[in-house]
């Protein structure tokens, strides 16, 4: 803008310098020419219509929004409306530019796709005004009061409809750890010193020359355990690893299983528990996360090692496969029926492509293992849980 600004009053002057030395009035008047643009300020006024905005309600979904624009005065008009890091701007654009003389009008039109939970604020349209010679410029704002607040999808709807039509793939998962020994026998095994004397197995014990005891089933549901991976390497599939994480703790919970969490990257347990309350513990806190942390699955499971122990359960990781250390990790569980759901994001670009490749590595080998797409509603999962 100053370098426009002082080639036109170069120019002025060189004019003026030239009729003035030569006589030649014309030249003179000539001068004034350049300088007029510098005289007119920057008096263009932007004025905002009735907005047209589809406002989404989960995380994920799109949402269009048109917002018409009445222009008046003169000057160089710089529209933008500004959305935050949570917003993915699909179709359009946010922005635009206008000349301005007289009476004018504009839009601004987008597609955008809610990427984050919580709030997100679209009241701010920002107006910069130039004067036409670009060496003025009048910056102001137009409160749109436009928000959105995006909700996590917690599928407590249609469990027993999803229920009837699973077909597990894992096998005796609902037996307890912990306990009243039942009836059914599952295993012959060494002495503990807490075993009750009664359940020796005194012809096995002859058999192997030490003590053998029977071990029965424990009755009651067998725990879940949902490992929910937070590392920043989350960001843009967090929000479908919450979606597949509520789905889990309300399939698992609505069936009388206890349910425990902990959170890849905060370090935080939240141990197994059931019922209603356990839920909305879980729902509560999970919704407050973001991916943001740094933790390893090795350092994990150090943490949580002796409460696995002691509840035995059937452990989800919920994680991006490519990037967690995920086959060192079920090695040292490999006690424990574990079932590794990796949340992907295909595409035709090489960066995609790589990506898939270094999933399918990583999750080669582990026995049970699911793909959901970012795209992708979880109810698939209502065919594979068990």
């Amino acid at each position: 803008m100053k370098y426009s600004a002082s080639k036109a009053v170069g120019a002025a002057v060189f004019l003026l310098l030239v009729g003035v030395v030569l006589v030649i009035p014309e030249f003179v008047l000539a001068a004034v020419v350049p300088l007029i643009p510098l005289l007119v300020p920057p008096v263009a006024k932007i004025k905002v219509e009735r907005v047209e905005f589809e406002k989404p309600e989960f995380v994920g979904e799109v949402f269009s929004i048109s917002i018409p624009l009445k222009f008046y005065g003169v000057g160089v008009a710089k529209i933008y409306h500004e959305v935050g890091e949570g917003i993915e701007i699909i179709e359009g654009k946010n922005y635009s530019t206008a000349f301005i003389f007289g009476f004018g009008k504009g839009s601004i039109r987008y597609k955008g796709r809610v990427r984050k939970i919580g709030k997100h604020n679209l009241s701010k349209l920002k107006v910069v005004v130039e004067s036409l010679s670009l060496s003025s410029e009048k910056a102001y704002e137009v409160d749109l009061n436009l928000e959105i607040e995006a909700k996590s999808r917690i599928f407590g709807r249609r469990l027993k409809e999803l229920r009837a039509k699973a077909k597990s793939v894992m096998v005796d998962i609902d037996r307890a750890k912990i306990g009243v020994p039942g009836t059914d026998f599952k295993e012959i095994r060494e002495y503990n010193f807490s075993d009750p004397l009664k359940f020796i197995n005194w012809k096995a014990s002859a058999r192997f020359g030490k003590l053998m005891v029977n071990e029965f089933e424990k009755e009651g549901k067998k725990a879940v355990w949902i490992i929910l991976d937070a590392n920043d390497y989350m960001e843009g599939f967090f929000d479908k690893a919450l979606e597949v994480c509520s789905f889990l703790v309300s399939y698992y919970a609505t069936r009388g299983n206890k349910v425990g969490l902990y959170a890849l990257g905060k370090s935080n347990f939240i141990y197994p528990d059931f019922g209603k309350r356990q839920v909305k513990k879980i729902f509560d806190y999970i919704t407050s996360l973001e991916a943001e942390g740094d933790e390893s699955l090795d350092e994990a499971y150090e943490k949580m090692k002796k409460m696995l122990y002691i509840y035995e359960p059937l452990i989800y990781v919920i994680t991006r496969a490519e990037k967690a250390n995920l086959k060192k990790f079920v090695r040292k569980v490999s006690k424990f029926k574990v079932v590794v759901i990796s949340i992907k994001r295909d595409g035709e670009s090489l960066g995609e492509l790589t990506l898939m490749l270094a999933r399918r590595r990583a999750l080669r080998g582990i026995e049970h293992r699911l793909e959901v797409d970012v795209e992708e509603r979880v109810e698939k999962l209502a065919k594979v849980v068990a």
